[in-house]
């Protein structure tokens, strides 16, 4: 076994390539985005850059913990030092955590993109039919164009995504539908006049918006023109979840200023990012079916977190060349 197809380019799907990579098999990866990166991507403008997705990372994994000083001494992450406020619209409190955070050089994607330097990634593929014939598999897009064969194949898209594509293997595919993913709305707002407030970020006890943070203060970031990343809670963007982008900005920005405490000003720019699959519920372990070799697994199989969107792509990899030497 040599070639191995991934669906997949965000960090699960990055990371277990470049481990096969590593061990002499061939991976290729098939994205249907026009970029990799998955919720670790950012948006750039004229404006400078926006984490609309992962805003940081944590890590408690030894094995991650080791992968993430390579990220430090790469120059692709560095610790986030700051103390989050606890908003509320009748309070404003000064955490106390201790928790380290850390975010990409010079944007969260940065990470991936350097991840990714050397590997096969095919972005703008919508991969729609999976079938395994002859003990390999064939890939079909949504524009009837054929890859393959391939000796195994690992899905790393959200849950509900993967469902048809691991149709083949029945334990696979309801591993992935028991996973109830949540939505996010995410708004990035840029001003070239700042707003005059003292919180970078804070959680937020509300019942539209649970995070914003000041972007433009991480590490590495362009410091002006000031931009925000806005999260709303996943009830309120699954109520919401069909708005016109225009309408969330604005909905989106008034709680935003009244939580600040500052005049409304329109933004000199305003994003707004609808995540359908943001959040997972399984806190387990990746699939594996070792007979189809076929595996599928992501953030949502590891607690929706950054580190366990590397730990899924780490086992994933792990399984299949397992499989691979079985088999030789």
């Amino acid at each position: 076994m040599t070639s191995i197809a991934i669906i997949g380019a965000g960090l699960s799907g990055i990371t277990a390539a470049r481990i096969l990579q590593g061990h002499g098999l061939t991976p290729t990866i098939f994205e249907k985005c026009q970029a990799s990166g998955g919720r670790m991507s950012s948006r750039t403008s004229q404006w400078g850059s926006f984490d609309l997705g992962a805003q940081y990372f944590t890590a408690r994994h030894p094995r991650f913990i080791d992968e993430l000083g390579n990220w430090i001494a790469q120059g692709i992450a560095t610790e986030w030092l700051v103390t989050p406020y606890q908003l509320s619209s009748s309070s404003r409190l000064h955490t106390q955590d201790v928790v380290q955070r850390y975010v990409g050089l010079p944007h969260m994607g940065a990470i991936t993109r350097f991840l990714e330097s050397n590997l096969d990634v095919r972005c703008g593929q919508t991969i729609c039919g999976c079938h395994h014939r002859d003990e390999q598999w064939w890939l079909e897009n949504t524009r009837g164009e054929a890859f393959g064969p391939f000796d195994g194949l690992l899905v790393t898209t959200p849950a509900p995504q993967a469902v048809p594509l691991v149709s083949a293997s029945p334990r696979l595919a309801m591993l992935a539908r028991k996973v109830r993913m949540q939505p996010t709305w995410a708004l990035g707002l840029a001003f070239t006049q700042a707003l005059d407030t003292e919180i970078n970020a804070a959680f937020v006890e509300n019942d539209s918006i649970d995070w914003l943070a000041l972007d433009s203060d991480k590490p590495g970031r362009l410091a002006q023109p000031q931009r925000w990343v806005v999260h709303a809670t996943s009830d309120w963007s699954a109520s919401h979840m069909e708005l016109e982008p225009e309408e969330v900005v604005s909905i989106l920005s008034e709680q935003f200023f009244k939580l600040l405490g500052v005049p409304a000003r329109k933004p000199d720019e305003a994003i707004a990012k609808r995540w359908r699959f943001a959040r997972g519920n399984l806190d387990g372990a990746s699939g594996f079916d070792q007979r189809l070799r076929l595996g599928c697994g992501g953030d949502w199989s590891h607690g929706a977190r950054v580190e366990g969107a590397w730990l899924a792509g780490q086992e994933l990899a792990e399984r299949m060349l397992a499989a691979s030497q079985k088999e030789g």
